[in-house]
């Protein structure tokens, strides 16, 4: 079992998860955060080594969000099309002051997000975050572990 010695308390594994922050959610429909807050206690080194290796997975895993939706994308358009898809091209991660985004930059990526009054809606970052959504809390609980084992992530 794994304890940290955070802030004068000692703390089980099952509390890393609170140290920090993962917030996936919709914003105006082309965008998806992924952040990571720090605790107001990152005067202590361990929650500042803590939130940077949270941080490196929260990349990791918006890089994986962005991949599945480029997934979702291509699935969903007919099968005789063998052109590159824009769309699909158009998703991407950035890196935020407290995470990262998975973005599609494409003009049109709304209306096929969301549909039209005349267009049925083809989600593809929604469906994608909601399939992250239950494997980041334990790949982020997981690098923190091997992070106070001091393995390496």
């Amino acid at each position: 079992m794994v304890r940290a010695d955070v802030d004068g308390r000692r703390r089980h594994d099952a509390a890393l998860p609170r140290l920090c922050r993962l917030d996936l959610r919709g914003g105006d429909g082309d965008m998806i955060d992924v952040e990571i807050v720090r605790s107001r206690h990152s005067r202590f080194g361990i929650l500042d080594e803590l939130s940077n290796v949270a941080g490196e997975a929260v990349l990791g895993l918006a890089e994986e969000l962005a991949d599945e939706a480029r997934t979702r994308v291509m699935e969903q358009r007919h099968p005789d099309r063998t052109l590159p898809s824009s769309l699909a091209d158009s998703i991407i991660v950035e890196s935020t002051e407290n995470g990262a985004a998975v973005r599609a930059t494409a003009s049109y990526a709304p209306y096929v997000e969301f549909g039209t009054r005349r267009m049925a809606a083809r989600p593809f970052l929604a469906p994608a975050a909601e399939y992250m959504r239950g494997v980041a809390g334990s790949a982020i609980a997981d690098a923190l572990r091997r992070l106070l084992r001091g393995g390496a992530l």
